[in-house]
């Protein structure tokens, strides 16, 4: 993240990651792939047991079971699908933060 981004505006956590992403002027179809994926995320932590309520209680391991442990490939998953995955996460942890 920029040094010295301005503060978020809003309160619901979607509007966050859609306004933090415009500031960092990433592309339209970038903004829409992390929030496709954020809104994945949230969906699957909730089916995990003892799932997250919240986005700041998003630990490592989270992220890790997130980005690596829905695939079935024998060596992972593709760069491009965990590095979506992974930005996707990070960008919920940084707002939440």
């Amino acid at each position: 993240m920029k040094p010295g981004a301005p503060p978020l505006q809003s309160t619901r956590l979607l509007d966050q990651v859609r306004e933090r992403i415009r500031y960092l002027h990433y592309s339209l179809k970038t903004e829409k792939t992390y929030l496709y994926r954020t809104r994945f995320f949230i969906r699957w932590s909730a089916t995990q047991p003892g799932g997250i309520d919240r986005p700041r209680d998003i630990e490592a391991k989270d992220i890790h079971l997130f980005t690596w442990g829905q695939v079935s490939y024998s060596n992972g998953p593709s760069y491009s699908i965990s590095r979506l995955k992974l930005g996707a996460a990070i960008a919920i942890k940084s707002i939440a933060a």
